[in-house]
């Protein structure tokens, strides 16, 4: 994210792409649901009074990474603040921090993102281009491609499924093509705007 004060429509971005990884990285970090409510809206509550003044440097770290580091203290905090152990590592975890016990996290500086967090990330970035794309998209064109493409139907399925609107084959492969299109568009610009 660029420094300056953020617009709601800005922060509502935000809020598209971080807050569902945010909460997957508590879970995965042993917190209940209601922990990690809590813990999320820490993070959420911290970053939104630093974005005014935030500067990005990306030669010093991705804002994603720098995110990541602000999660792992908020969720060692947590912990501390419980007089309980961090969990042990679960096997979709990563090698991060999982085993560390109360109040030994690394330094933050050499903290990275594990697989998990980034694995999320591309996700939420591919589920917000899919969204925007959709705005941008004809109805029946988006929902011919979410139907073939996202939900995984063949095309003839396709054709099946939309009977009642007279679509051909042809039509479902120039759908694909053209919503594929917006999505990569809105993808790269996603990428772009999230320092990628």
């Amino acid at each position: 994210m660029e420094g300056g004060a953020a617009s709601d429509q800005d922060w509502r971005s935000f809020l598209d792409i971080y807050q569902p990884l945010l909460f997957a990285h508590a879970k995965r970090r042993g917190l209940d649901p209601c922990q990690t409510q809590d813990v999320v809206q820490e993070i959420l509550l911290g970053v939104s009074k630093r974005l005014p003044e935030f500067v990005y440097q990306p030669e010093k770290c991705r804002f994603r990474t720098w995110l990541f580091r602000v999660a792992e203290r908020k969720v060692a905090d947590h912990w501390r603040r419980q007089h309980r152990q961090l969990p042990e590592s679960r096997p979709d975890a990563g090698d991060s921090i999982g085993t560390d016990r109360e109040g030994e996290v690394a330094d933050s500086s050499t903290l990275e993102p594990d697989a998990a967090w980034d694995a999320k990330f591309g996700e939420e970035l591919l589920h917000k281009a899919r969204k925007l794309a959709g705005r941008r998209a004809s109805p029946m064109n988006f929902r011919l491609y979410l139907y073939h493409v996202v939900e995984g139907h063949d095309v003839t399925a396709t054709v099946a499924a939309f009977c009642e609107s007279h679509v051909t084959p042809a039509q479902v492969h120039l759908a694909k093509s053209r919503v594929l299109k917006l999505v990569e568009e809105e993808l790269t610009r996603l990428c772009n705007q999230y320092g990628e």
